[in-house]
């Protein structure tokens, strides 16, 4: 079930609400049980077969942590390797192993056959959570935890799709809280506004770019593309999966705290970085912290030597990277995102001497290059792209891709003025395709704009006046209007 769906947002968040908050009043134990079959529910909706692997998976995982609770010294520790060997195991399966195949098929010419796998939906995400989970309990955190507990913290629906990634630490507390069992109505409202700012990014941006990124990639696919329209693909792109991906977390964020849960924070404006350091740090912060935590530092962090310090990088940058996606794409994504990790770990002084409009400039173009790489089909796709920016020279574009921007209010706008003028059907469709031209610079601009100025959702106040409550609920009626036909988000193929 996604949440920019009219049945998620008609009828099972408005159930969900009302009656966790009345189940509530009777006992925390109880809120916390529907909390479970609500998050079952909404994970059910994704299929049966996929559900009943999460619940395989939710038992394995049991089964080790009560081994890792039970044992001590030596045999502790060879559960806890099993346990997370059990984790990566499943993951490298379900996501990895056809790309295994074509990859021995391609280097040994051999034709051994794919394999038809259900990917369970989230499993990046709560595959992660559960080793993390592993590792808390082999420290001894989560002595206090039940098996109750465990299991509403795995499959909390907010985030078991696409995270952000939660610890545990941090969530379970929150489960326990009596006082966050009560209908609270700042929280409801300011879940109401973060939800609704989160679908507007979804719906308005996000979408928009995708149209606008499928329009350019057809003249790319097909051999036409000019210096401009790459330009195009890795900008637009760029604020797709920004508005996509940030706005499914606040949604995901918006959710949680309309019942007074606060989720890990995700995003932290991260186009506003001046280096590819400072982007990780703002970017995906949760799941940069998950790796820091349970990855970079047992390997020795930067506390090793310089060498030690740069392998650390590179070895997590390169995990990130295959996490995404099964594509030699993203690996080496994940490795020149490493690369410049390193670069700027050498060249940090001199970089910091750079006047900031100009670190943000060149840290923005690598950004750009390196999600054109994100997006494509090959690493050879990606290098014809970079051969066709470098060398095409021509920096014109096809006059059908800014109809992409061309959102249907304007057009109908356009459209019923000129039958009331009585303007001929030609001066129309100029009219539609210089109002096309205008949207695509104020889209671009715009997003600009609000990914340099505006403050995410979480760090953002919400003053209770009547022009915010109005301006929040004609925002959501064209959301919800806008909506269409329910669209997959970005991160859903992670």
């Amino acid at each position: 079930m996604q949440f920019n769906s009219y049945l998620f947002i008609l009828c099972f968040l408005p159930a969900f609400l009302i009656l966790y908050f009345l189940l509530s009043k009777w006992s925390v134990k109880v809120g916390n049980l529907f909390l479970v079959i609500a998050s079952c529910l909404f994970y059910l909706y994704a299929g049966r077969k996929m559900f009943v692997v999460l619940c395989i998976d939710i038992g394995v995982n049991l089964l080790f942590i009560t081994l890792i609770r039970k044992t001590k010294d030596r045999a502790k520790k060879v559960s806890l390797f099993f346990g997370v060997s059990a984790n990566v195991l499943v993951l490298l399966y379900v996501k990895y192993l056809n790309f295994f195949i074509t990859t021995l098929d391609d280097l040994t010419g051999l034709t051994i056959s794919t394999r038809d796998i259900l990917v369970p939906l989230g499993v990046s995400f709560f595959t992660f959570q559960q080793i993390g989970y592993l590792v808390d309990t082999y420290r001894g955190k989560t002595e206090q935890n039940t098996i109750f507990e465990y299991i509403l913290f795995v499959v909390f629906f907010p985030k078991i799709a696409m995270g952000p990634i939660t610890k545990q630490e941090v969530l379970i507390p929150q489960f326990r809280d009596p006082e966050k069992k009560k209908c609270n109505p700042d929280c409801l409202i300011r879940g109401i506004r973060m939800f609704t700012l989160g679908l507007a990014k979804k719906v308005l941006f996000a979408e928009t770019f995708a149209t606008a990124v499928n329009y350019t990639k057809y003249y790319e696919i097909s051999g036409m593309a000019t210096s401009m329209e790459i330009l195009m693909i890795a900008v637009f792109y760029a604020f797709e999966i920004y508005f996509d991906f940030s706005g499914y977390t606040d949604m995901a964020q918006g959710v949680a705290k309309m019942i007074g849960i606060d989720l890990a924070d995700n995003f932290n404006s991260p186009y506003q970085a001046l280096s590819i350091r400072d982007f990780w740090k703002r970017w995906h912060i949760s799941l940069t912290k998950f790796l820091t935590e349970y990855l970079y530092i047992p390997l020795g962090g930067s506390k090793k030597g310089k060498a030690r310090t740069y392998l650390n990088t590179m070895i997590v940058f390169l995990i990130s990277g295959l996490w995404h996606g099964a594509n030699w794409t993203y690996i080496l994504w994940g490795a020149l995102h490493g690369g410049l990790q390193i670069l700027d770990r050498i060249w940090e002084n001199g970089w910091k001497r750079i006047p900031k409009v100009i670190r943000w400039i060149l840290t923005f173009l690598a950004l750009a290059v390196l999600w054109l790489l994100f997006q494509a089909d090959s690493v050879s796709a990606w290098w014809t792209d970079l051969k066709v920016f470098f060398t095409s020279g021509n920096f014109k574009f096809h006059e059908t891709i800014p109809v992409a921007f061309l959102i249907p209010e304007v057009k109908g706008a356009i459209s019923f003025f000129g039958w009331l003028t009585g303007a001929s059907a030609l001066a129309i469709a100029s009219a539609q395709t210089t109002a096309s031209l205008v949207m695509m610079v104020v889209f671009v601009v715009g997003s600009f704009v609000i990914c340099l100025c505006a403050k995410n959702v979480t760090r953002r106040s919400y003053p209770k006046t009547i022009w915010t409550l109005v301006g929040s609920a004609l925002l959501l009626v064209l959301c919800i209007t806008g909506l269409g036909s329910e669209s997959m988000f970005v991160y859903n193929n992670f």
